[in-house]
């Protein structure tokens, strides 16, 4: 909640909230002669239908005082929404701006004597939503002044000398700085202690459920090698504290977990031994959920992100050059998930320091554990207290704490199965724990490569096979992947002549991920068998703008790029939503075509939608007034 004080002298509490349906006539209510003039003719409706964020201001009595929408591509039509990137640093020169860090205010409407309050209150609620978020731009008319009282929110960028834009629109600017600051990390002292008691005092029971006991004054005076703590402050205040340790626990993790696509948290050594005998799958790297549907939206309506899920695990050969990621990630075989609460542990109470210990004992399946001979390679949170104010910067001690462990590369969370999600955790990966964990808590898993941003998506070129080919090489179906890829490279076009993309995610040069799709062109036996308009309304989407994703594959530290990953296809694809149909196993009696095209850990990022109960058409009877066979009959072959 903030305060918002009009020209008049009147105050108002808001709370920032995510815009929904029933806002649009509020909305509407707040249009003034001057909103279209600033940002064109604008169908509400349409706009939240695309929009990535859209925030409504509401009082106290829950009236609608403010809302702004944001998309990924320039407010008015200046250049393709694929193209916005290079032009705009084309005729604006030192900017900063990458479709990592950047949205643009597609529309701004407030209760006028309030304009200048909102204004600024739901521009720092969208960088307190989105961490990523460093620019916020908004095209104005030239003709045109900045209406509403935003003057103090955004300031002008000049266009490069000679630029046809020094006479065309009029490009402002908000950056982060502004509003809602990146946090200072320092290394924390005893006269920080005072002002960490005030955030730990109330929240001393939840800490000690999550981490266990802990007295602050002992965390405060056990720095050393192993040990060292950071607070996180803002205007000299202290508002946050993290305990990090290096002595941890390898042997019981790989005991408990897969740490596979994580080299067992070790570094490489020439006697590791990694390609043990395994179960056959005998869906090898199909994931089989019964009567599934799952939908992406060109929308940013829900910000949860599920870490519970695991990604999918890649080879890491892709990051042997990328800067400080020298660990290697190794590939796993399916993707597993398994729900089983055990008794609890702890995370760094004894095991190796150096190397850990091999692991040859066999599981109940017959498998073989790998051997990691490497020394450790990994660090542990032990404990993160934060202001609540400040809990969506929580990222920022991660630079820290790999700063001050400069030899290792990976850092893990241990934390109870029923704890909340943590903010700091959706940039982590969860293990998979192994069916004889005794561990009752989760481990989460973050590689220092997961630092860097300069995460670029983009079409895929003949110059990037090698490097999917390498990406995907330990994937069941790495052929099908890699034969997609260069289909889109070489024609555009699978052989049955339907139109394919490929995009590649690409980190310091080299290719970290793949997603390829195509046209949906069952969008009518979508919409007659799913509950489909829970999600979507089918009159603002183009029968072009319905894409089906048939491969996504991201290496595991970029893991918390996925959502990012997938909105850069839609829009340099031009889709508006992505669909995903997921079928059963075999069942006795009845083949129902288990044929998901690939694994992917795009899945926990895209809606479940309902099946529709179905009509059983008398067919003989109806004669040539039977519905066609698309509504009809199940679809047969591969969707």
């Amino acid at each position: 909640m903030a305060t918002v004080t009009s020209w008049r002298g009147n105050t108002e509490v808001v709370t920032a909230r995510r815009t929904e349906p029933r806002d649009v006539p509020a909305i509407i209510a707040l249009f003034s002669p001057e909103t279209e003039d600033l940002f064109g003719r604008i169908d509400v409706t349409y706009l939240l239908e695309l929009s990535n964020l859209a925030l409504t201001l509401c009082n106290e009595k829950n009236e609608v005082l403010a809302h702004a929408a944001f998309l990924d591509y320039p407010n008015w039509k200046i250049t393709d929404q694929a193209e916005w990137e290079p032009f705009l640093h084309k005729n604006y020169t030192n900017n900063k701006c990458t479709p990592l860090n950047t949205l643009f205010m597609h529309l701004f409407v407030a209760k006028e004597e309030y304009a200048a309050g909102c204004s600024q209150e739901i521009v720092r609620s969208a960088f307190i939503l989105l961490p990523e978020l460093q620019f916020i731009l908004l095209f104005i008319p030239p003709e045109e002044r900045l209406e509403l009282d935003m003057g103090n929110v955004f300031e002008r960028m000049l266009p490069a000398a000679g630029s046809p834009m020094e006479r065309g629109f009029t490009l402002l600017a908000c950056p982060r700085q502004r509003c809602h600051p990146q946090l200072y990390v320092r290394q924390a002292r005893m006269e920080d202690y005072d002002d960490l008691m005030l955030i730990w005092t109330p929240q001393s029971e939840t800490l000690k459920e999550i981490y266990g006991e802990y007295v602050l004054v002992d965390l405060l005076e056990c720095e050393g090698e192993e040990n060292q703590a950071a607070v996180c402050e803002v205007d000299g205040t202290a508002v946050g504290f993290m305990s990090l340790c290096s002595h941890v626990n390898i042997s019981l993790f790989q005991e408990c977990f897969d740490l596979g696509p994580f080299h067992g948290l070790c570094k490489p050594h020439p006697e590791d031994i990694l390609k043990v005998p395994r179960q056959p799958s005998i869906q090898g790297a199909h994931i089989i959920i019964p009567c599934a549907l799952s939908l992406l939206l060109n929308s940013d309506k829900d910000e949860s992100n599920q870490t519970s899920e695991k990604p999918e695990p890649v080879s890491s050969q892709s990051l042997e050059h990328v800067p400080g990621a020298d660990a290697a990630v190794q590939p796993h075989e399916a993707l597993a998930v398994s729900q089983a609460e055990l008794p609890a542990g702890d995370t760094s109470s004894t095991g190796s320091q150096g190397s850990a210990a091999p692991l040859l004992e066999t599981d109940g399946q017959g498998d073989v554990h790998p051997v990691y001979r490497g020394a450790s390679n990994v660090f542990c949170i032990r404990l993160l207290c934060i202001d609540e104010k400040y809990e969506s910067r929580s990222q920022d001690f991660l630079q820290y704490a790999f700063s001050v462990f400069p030899d290792r590369d990976l850092c893990v969370m241990l934390v109870p199965h029923h704890v909340p999600e943590l903010s700091l955790l959706r940039s982590f990966v969860r293990a998979i724990p192994c069916c004889t964990s005794r561990l009752g808590q989760e481990l989460y898993v973050f590689h220092r490569a997961g630092l860097l941003t300069s995460f670029n998506v983009r079409k895929a070129a003949t110059s990037d096979l090698e490097g999917i080919k390498t990406l995907v090489e330990t994937l069941s179906l790495n052929e099908k992947m890699w034969n997609d890829s260069k289909i889109f490279t070489e024609a555009r076009r699978e052989p049955d002549g339907m139109p394919v993309q490929a995009f590649v995610a690409e980190v310091s040069d080299q290719i970290v991920g793949v997603c390829v799709t195509r046209d949906e062109m069952d969008i009518e036996y979508i919409q007659s068998h799913y509950n489909i308009e829970d999600f979507i309304r089918f009159n603002h989407h183009q029968q072009e703008e319905h894409g089906h994703l048939c491969h996504f594959v991201l290496n595991p530290a970029f893991h918390h790029y996925t959502q990012y990953f997938l909105k850069e296809v839609l829009r340099l694809g031009h889709r508006s939503c992505l669909y995903y149909p997921i079928y059963p196993e075999y069942v006795e009696g009845k083949l129902q075509r288990p044929c998901a095209h690939s694994l992917t850990s795009a899945l926990p990022y895209m809606a479940p939608v309902r099946p529709r109960r179905q009509i059983v058409y008398p067919l003989r009877e109806l004669g040539a007034s039977a519905p066609s066979e698309q509504l009809s009959q199940d679809q047969v072959g591969d969707s």
